[in-house]
């Protein structure tokens, strides 16, 4: 009796332990379908944001298991990646989108129709040096008087970005110079003066504080941030040795289905 009764325990373990397997699998499977779904919504958006990239955005679903999500309609959280995304000819180096608290109710997953929505999304997009120069506005500058826009020079050292170009004072051609870090205002990235001044070729000449402060504002260039997936907001930036990170946000987002 206890050689079977044994047997029996064991023959319910293997049971368990396969079923368990198959639970898993099928688990997976499932996550993997609604993944590949979630990616190509991704990509759908993107194309009507004029947003391209040479490689497909990657979805992945956090939590397990998958299908007791499934069955409550709701996602912890999903996670969107994109390799070089590009915009008109500024290409990002990546862009990570999390969607928390993601709303499919069931017949929405199984159908294909009707909305999936997001409580929040938050969009992490990495952007190298060269491209940030290239999405430097320099419109303002070219109205300010004495400036030599043709020659404006735009480098990036110790993780600030300079200005520098001739302008005239008093008959004379000076060299403008300014520097500064990255900041938000009212979802826009900017240039926030640290440094601001005027060099003479000779040396020798006062040049007037009024005249350097008139310069300031015009200065102060905003970076055009390309337009991001959702209609996020930015509202953080950070300078890094390879460039910069823009953070941005967004609350009840529609990823897919109808309000797209």
């Amino acid at each position: 009796m206890a050689v079977r009764g044994r047997r029996s325990l064991l023959v319910l373990a293997v049971v368990v332990v396969v079923l368990v397997g198959l639970f898993v699998v099928v688990d997976r499977v499932a996550a993997n379908m609604a993944e590949d779904r979630i990616a190509a919504q991704a990509a759908n958006e993107m194309r009507n944001r004029g947003i391209a990239s040479d490689s497909k955005p990657r979805a992945s679903i956090a939590g397990f298991p998958f299908l007791t999500q499934v069955l409550g309609g709701t996602y912890r959280k999903v996670t969107i990646d994109v390799d070089h995304p590009r915009n008109g000819k500024v290409t990002l180096d990546h862009l990570t989108l999390d969607a928390n608290q993601v709303h499919a109710p069931l017949n929405t997953v199984t159908s294909g129709h009707g909305k999936v929505t997001a409580d929040t999304v938050q969009g992490t997009a990495t952007i190298g040096w060269d491209a940030v120069r290239e999405l430097v506005d320099t419109t303002p500058l070219r109205q300010v008087p004495g400036l030599d826009i043709s020659k404006l020079k735009i480098t990036v050292r110790d993780n600030k970005v300079n200005l520098a170009a001739p302008v005239a004072f008093a008959g004379v051609s000076l060299q403008l110079q300014a520097s500064g870090t990255l900041a938000v205002t009212k979802g826009e990235v900017h240039l926030q003066l640290d440094d601001l001044q005027a060099l003479s070729p000779t040396g020798g000449l006062t040049i007037p504080q009024s005249f350097l402060e008139s310069y300031r504002r015009q200065l102060g260039v905003k970076i055009a941030v390309p337009s991001l997936p959702y209609s996020l907001v930015v509202n953080k930036v950070e300078s890094t040795s390879n460039g910069v990170v823009v953070t941005a946000t967004a609350n009840n987002v529609v990823l897919a289905g109808q309000g797209q």
